[in-house]
């Protein structure tokens, strides 16, 4: 089994230092020495024995991971299950669900050394990345073991595909040794074949993200007394812009603006911005009332998303009025609220496709265009439920999705004991 290109072990060299340097002062930032012992490779204190190993990076990935995991965990064939993250957030995502029988460690630093660390003490039997994990070090290290790896939800951004040449020939290498990828899309897929996964290996089989909104969940309380329309993952720019055109089109004086930034910490900023405007806001972490006066009720706090969906009149999808690549609009759907999003949706084609045809979601050009949709759904409530009843039916069209996973990932992994 090929070690990974050497041009890669060298940067690995080169930068350990300050990897390790960085790590430190994450750990420290977060108060978890388990955190700094375990991307170095030391301390990973598991009572499984060859547990099933499913790795997911942060948030986002263990949020989609999670209706897998579950079904993983309480199938005798496949646990038990241990569950790594490269971050706290995406851990305590897990530890929330309170689980008492998986186990949370944090993915080992991709170096020869802390990887083979890693498998000496895990000694996984079978290891799943999440979406686009392809570190060649641990993959290398567990098909040495002869281990399979498989890559589900796999997913490859055009930002990836123009991963700067001297670096194509390390994920070349790499996925010539996974055993199996699970393409959430065909793109994905032809993605995944260009970059050198032999297609043989290479399915497309559906995003996973629907297995977690297929799963009937009952709706949290409305926190809020007024009717609110919301802007929802949005980034740097895109308050001021969404909040400019609102103001200039006189929205109406009973529908309230909801805005929950992507990155709460960006509060203070966006507080400035609205003080900029003249805006009558309200803040949530600041505990402020929402009164009749209230214009903007800013929800700079972290995993109330699903409070705000749930009872939003129209929904803006963020990160796409800036060229981020748009944020995942299949929550919105799943809650039965029309989506409206601006011109850079690059990271969710799939799922616009399979939304925009039925009217569920609108891709506007600009911020007035947002808007002006926005303010024409608000004065037409009966034609904005049909366009949600449309973006539900198109969710629950994929309601098997965690069936199609667990039957491909069972000839792999379902038997290795």
């Amino acid at each position: 089994m090929p070690s990974p290109p050497l041009r890669y072990r060298v940067l690995i060299v080169l930068l350990m230092p300050f990897i390790v340097l960085l790590t430190l002062w994450q750990a420290w930032k977060v108060r978890d020495k388990r955190f700094a012992l375990h991307r170095l490779g030391f301390s990973y204190l598991t009572t499984h024995r060859s547990p099933l190993w499913v790795h997911c990076a942060s948030v986002g990935e263990m949020r989609a991971a999670l209706p897998l995991i579950n079904q993983l965990r309480a199938d005798s064939r496949f646990s038990p299950v241990l569950v790594s993250t490269a971050t706290p957030t995406g851990g305590d995502v897990l530890l929330q669900q309170g689980w008492d029988d998986i186990e949370h460690v944090y993915l080992p630093i991709d170096s020869k050394a802390a990887v083979k660390r890693a498998f000496k003490q895990l000694k996984p039997r079978a290891v799943l990345l999440m979406e686009t994990e392809i570190w060649p070090h641990l993959i290398n290290t567990a098909r040495r073991l002869e281990l399979p790896v498989a890559i589900i939800n796999g997913r490859l951004s055009q930002r990836t595909m123009r991963t700067p040449e001297f670096l194509m020939p390390v994920y070349q290498q790499a996925l010539e040794q996974v055993t199996l990828v699970l393409a959430k899309s065909d793109i994905d897929k032809q993605r995944f074949e260009q970059l050198g996964a032999p297609k043989p290996h290479v399915q497309s089989l559906g995003n996973l993200k629907f297995a977690a909104l297929s799963t009937p969940t009952a709706a949290p309380a409305n926190a809020l007394q007024r009717p609110f329309w919301l802007a929802a993952s949005t980034h740097h720019d895109e308050e001021k812009q969404l909040c400019s055109a609102w103001l200039t089109r006189q929205p109406s004086s009973t529908d309230l603006l909801v805005i929950a930034p992507r990155h709460p910490k960006r509060s203070a900023r966006i507080q400035n911005q609205l003080k900029d405007l003249r805006l009558n806001f309200a803040v949530r972490s600041a505990g402020d009332e929402v009164n009749e006066q209230t214009q903007v009720y800013l929800a700079d706090t972290l995993s109330e998303m699903p409070l705000w969906l749930h009872h939003a009149k129209v929904v803006f999808m963020g990160g796409s009025l800036v060229p981020i690549g748009g944020h995942n609009v299949l929550e919105p759907a799943a809650a039965g609220v029309p989506i409206v999003s601006g011109p850079h949706l690059h990271n969710f084609l799939e799922e616009a496709e399979l939304l925009i045809p039925s009217g569920a979601l609108h891709q506007a050009d600009s911020a007035e265009e947002a808007i002006d949709y926005v303010n024409t759904l608000l004065a037409n409530p009966d034609h904005s439920r049909v366009l949600g009843v449309e973006g539900f039916k198109a969710v629950q069209t994929n309601a098997d999705m965690l069936e199609r996973y667990i039957d491909a990932l069972l000839p792999l992994v379902g038997t290795q004991q």
